[in-house]
């Protein structure tokens, strides 16, 4: 008699290892990574943009400080609403949206991995590693655009995969819908968009595709790119100078010598794990194994110019020119490399038929490990106590004075943050002025700020130049409110290597004219 045979479809164990990761991930969602502020701080301009039913709106957190409209965004913010609108204004409504693409991006990634290597193994480790990794997770539990970025990368390489050797026309239209819709989503995707160009110039020069093809492409993304800029000066008719001008503070306008005199170092702290206020995950181990596998796939590639991973190769060229181009060399777009690298790694263990089991198999027990290593401390409710403190002593309708972190607790324009107080000389507004203009009751003051203003200027670049305005707030605090309570929390502190260091403390005043 036979032996009973069981079939296993790979697309139903996809499915169940993409919700059983979706449901792990779900339980942790808003414990980690710690809650940074550029979060509420997009989420608050979707928020504004829902309540004003107008999407040229800026953030009401900001009245001082310079902010203008445009749509490069527009995309992501409308995305948002509508989670906002669904489960609520939290933490969790808008960070479920990175979680969901980060499945997403998983299903894309093991399509990807099936058609590179035609193994439905190597498919499925390429993507276990992935899902198991520290930086994917943190991308995943963020509530900024990367993972809606990356989701769109990673479905567009393998689009461009899929499509190798039967490539028609109507693909380049489709890939350039896809790629065009990313520009709405963040500037950053000129990350994604010269990633699958260098792919499509890679396969023009081995006639898989004529150059016709790459012509539809880079139109298509220029209409949708265009569309954007012309919404933009609709909202904004300065709008490329006002952009630019934003773009200064960050580091873009500096000189292509500098910035790609910044890209080793920026991987050489990525490798110390320093940080200034972004969750830098120990990721040392991907770093040397990255390096390696780079290095090793170019001198490959000199030989064995036709395998796909030679094209995955030049998206890895296209992600870091970029990065070149912007030159802000912040921590989360770091994920991008770590997508590549992951498919060259799988890419090259291809043909190492003996050790590439042993080897894939040992290198998911140590990413995991160190995941878990990673995420372990975060797993608390630092957060949801911090907002539960604040909500106890301060009512959700009052106006504030706070950092952005708080403002999950308060209702849409009722809070204004620290960050405008750099900007009142400049207006020739004295603080108290600027506590009577906009009516403020409570000023919410962290640890923090005593600390960045006793450092000066080393901190700055948080809040600006405080000097002489803090002073001001202090002698306002004592002469013009009354204290009412504090308490002690991370939160206190957003400079990550300090924040947990000691019990960093949150006083809270109210103003007694506003009484």
């Amino acid at each position: 008699m036979d032996k009973l045979k069981i079939k296993i479809n790979p697309i139903w164990l996809l499915n169940a290892f993409l919700l059983v990761w979706f449901l792990l991930q779900l339980s942790f969602l808003t414990e980690f990574p710690f809650m940074h502020s550029d979060e509420s701080w997009l989420s608050t301009l979707s928020r504004d943009m829902l309540v004003n039913k107008d999407l040229s709106v800026t953030e009401s957190v900001f009245d001082v400080m310079p902010r203008y409209p445009h749509a490069i965004k527009v995309v992501f913010h409308l995305v948002q609403m509508a989670f906002i609108q669904a489960f609520g204004y939290q933490l969790f409504s808008v960070r479920l949206i990175s979680l969901l693409c980060g499945v997403g991006v998983l299903y894309f990634f093991y399509h990807l991995f099936e058609d590179m290597t035609d193994s439905v193994w190597l498919a499925f480790m390429g993507m276990g590693l992935l899902a198991v990794d520290v930086q994917f997770i943190y991308a995943t539990h963020f509530a900024r655009a990367e993972a809606m970025l990356l989701l769109i990368f990673v479905w567009g390489l393998w689009l461009t995969m899929h499509w190798r050797e039967n490539h028609l026309m109507r693909h380049d239209v489709l890939l350039g819908v896809l790629l065009g819709v990313g520009v709405g989503i963040h500037p950053n995707a000129l990350f994604v968009a010269l990633a699958i160009g260098c792919v499509y110039v890679w396969q023009w020069y081995q006639k898989k595709i004529k150059f016709v093809n790459l012509l539809i492409l880079v139109f298509i993304v220029a209409v949708f790119a265009g569309m954007f800029v012309g919404i933009s000066f609709i909202f904004d008719g300065d709008f490329i100078r006002h952009y630019f001008t934003f773009g200064s503070t960050l580091g873009v306008d500096e000189t292509f010598g500098n910035k790609v005199g910044g890209l080793f170092p920026y991987f050489g702290r990525l490798f110390a794990g320093e940080s200034g206020t972004y969750y830098t995950p120990d990721v040392r181990l991907q770093l040397i194994v990255f390096g390696s596998v780079i290095l090793f796939s170019g001198l490959v590639a000199i030989k064995k110019t036709t395998k796909p991973r030679v094209d995955v190769l030049f998206a890895l060229v296209g992600i870091v020119v970029g990065m070149v181009i912007v030159g802000r060399y912040s921590q989360p777009s770091v994920i991008f490399v770590f997508v590549v690298c992951y498919a060259l790694l799988i890419g090259f263990l291809e043909d190492s038929r003996v050790l590439r089991n042993g080897l894939l198999i040992l290198l998911l027990c140590l990413v995991s490990v160190q995941t878990i290593q990673s995420v372990r401390p975060y797993l608390n409710s630092d957060y949801k106590d911090y907002l539960a403190e604040i909500e106890r002593l301060v009512p959700a309708d009052a106006v504030v004075l706070a950092n952005l972190n708080t403002e999950y607790v308060f209702e849409a324009g009722h809070l204004f943050d620290y960050r405008n107080l750099a900007f009142l000389s400049e207006e020739g507004i004295s603080f108290t002025e600027y506590v009577e203009d906009n009516q403020i009751e409570y000023i919410i003051l962290p640890d923090e700020m005593d600390f960045i203003y006793a450092r000066r200027p080393a901190w700055n670049v948080m809040y600006g130049n405080l000097y002489p305005v803090y002073d001001e707030l202090l002698d306002f605090l004592d002469d013009e409110c009354e204290f009412v309570g504090s308490f002690t929390s991370p939160y206190a502190m957003r400079i990550v290597r300090f924040m947990y260091d000691e019990d960093w403390m949150v006083r809270v005043y109210q103003v007694r004219m506003a009484e």
